[in-house]
């Protein structure tokens, strides 16, 4: 079999520029192994993925820091809550949260998911320039 190191090519993965002076890690789990690879990005488009990324981030900073001040002035609340119902109702919001995060636009802030060592990019156009690339390694030979 052949050793599956696959080649990227020299455009940005986001919007196929030639200045390629940046790269994002990429990272997923499969099977119990975490995956990463560095893709390639220009320099507009790091900043770009980089400033959506912290603001993913910084929306859940926020909900966090609003939760545990309700939390504090309301230590029992109008249900009786106890403490394990706040918290339970807190990762059911993050849950939430993250979910309407991922299917707006701010969630989809990276330019390629890396899943079970499989790589697929936002891009059509750099899928397709990449699957043309490694072809004959994702062939399956005997």
């Amino acid at each position: 079999m052949s050793n599956k190191i696959y080649s990227l090519p020299k455009r940005c993965c986001s919007c196929l520029s030639e200045d390629i002076s940046r790269r994002i890690k990429i990272g997923g789990w499969g099977f119990g192994t975490f995956y990463s690879i560095q893709v390639p990005v220009c320099q507009n488009c790091h900043r770009r993925i980089k400033g959506q990324g912290w603001t993913y981030y910084a929306v859940f900073l926020i909900y966090s820091l609003f939760y545990i001040l309700f939390a504090i002035t309301n230590p029992i609340g109008p249900w009786q809550l106890t403490l394990v119902a706040y918290f339970w109702l807190y990762f059911l919001g993050l849950i939430a949260l993250s979910f309407i995060l991922n299917i707006t636009p701010l969630g989809k802030h990276k330019p390629a998911t890396l899943r079970f060592g499989r790589i697929k990019f936002r891009s059509r156009q750099y899928q397709r320039l990449f699957l043309d690339m490694n072809r004959e390694k994702m062939m399956f030979k005997e």
